[in-house]
């Protein structure tokens, strides 16, 4: 039968359509793709540990719809002890008979010294969206804000878009892309500060360098989502260590202090990550935040932060 065509009253079961015909119906009014107006885009976001939170949103593909209401909570296997691995977020649509359903999953990449992102093969039945990808770092306990990266909106899980391309669908397009390309890029900001430069020793000190960050206007009310730190000459023993003080407040931010472990130029690869206290996590225009140093180590030199903030 070559041609299908509907929708009419059924009179004694003579017009039963079934849930592909009724979703082909949207075939060439919109592109298969998230619905970027729609609750948080089905983005990825850290949680605790090895948890990750996939947010709310909905989506349209393989003829079929997914709509998430809520936080779904999804938790990263464990580290290799000493190689890193890729792990991907991803939306499955299995449409075989014994199935018959969309999930939203993790799967989990080949720890390697150069992992790559694990392959997603569809079949006849079964189709793959990637949502995100999850830097697992070797013997990490916690996924970071910084070891995400969003995948919804690039070729890999593109937005839903207008398929019909008159004048005014193409501008339609055009605004879309443009909203989210602007969303994107104010929805997370990354801070790299130099408190102290790469020839002075680190010392135990409030205020390093005599340097102080003012929060500025564009990051009024957005949180301080992940903080790390980095040395320029390493320290031979001991564990430099650092805080964030927020002035203003009166408040240390972080509930556990960023370290840079000994031999180490970075706090990525910590024995004990940092965390952030939630009280605390939210700045405010004209707010005065000061870098401390708690931990000098032996021989370490300079001391840079890296801020990270996201737009609630």
């Amino acid at each position: 039968m070559t041609v299908t065509y509907g929708f009419y009253n059924s009179v004694a079961s003579d017009r039963l359509y079934d849930a592909l015909q009724l979703s082909k119906f949207m075939e060439g009014i919109i592109t298969d793709g998230v619905m970027a107006n729609i609750g948080n885009k089905l983005n990825t976001v850290q949680n605790s540990g090895m948890g990750i939170f996939v947010g709310s949103g909905k989506a349209w593909f393989n003829n079929t719809w997914t709509y998430n209401d809520a936080n779904i909570s999804l938790t990263v296997t464990a580290s290799h002890p000493t190689l890193n691995r890729i792990d991907s977020v991803v939306l499955e649509v299995d449409t075989s008979t014994g199935v018959r359903a969309n999930v939203i999953k993790m799967i989990d990449g080949t720890a390697g010294s150069s992992p790559v992102q694990p392959t997603l093969t569809d079949t006849s039945t079964k189709f793959y969206k990637r949502l995100a990808n999850i830097y697992v770092g070797a013997a990490v306990t916690q996924i970071l804000t910084a070891n995400i990266t969003i995948k919804v909106g690039t070729v890999d899980c593109p937005y839903c878009l207008m398929a019909t391309w008159d004048a005014t669908s193409i501008q339609t397009a055009i605004d879309l892309i443009n909203t989210n390309l602007t969303n994107a890029k104010y929805d997370k900001r990354i801070i790299e500060l130099v408190v102290l430069d790469g020839t002075s020793l680190l010392s135990v000190k409030d205020l390093l360098g005599d340097f102080y960050f003012v929060i500025p206007s564009d990051l009024n009310g957005w949180y301080l989502v992940d903080a790390d730190a980095a040395v320029f000459t390493v320290s031979s023993s001991g564990l430099p260590t650092f805080q964030i003080h927020n002035l203003s407040l009166g408040q240390d931010v972080l509930s556990t202090k960023i370290t840079v472990d000994a031999t180490e130029y970075t706090s990525f690869s910590a024995a004990t990550p940092p965390v952030i206290n939630p009280t605390y996590k939210t700045v405010s225009t004209g707010q005065l935040i000061r870098f401390d140093g708690d931990v000098a180590g032996t021989g370490t030199k300079g001391a840079l932060f890296i801020l990270v903030f996201q737009k609630p």
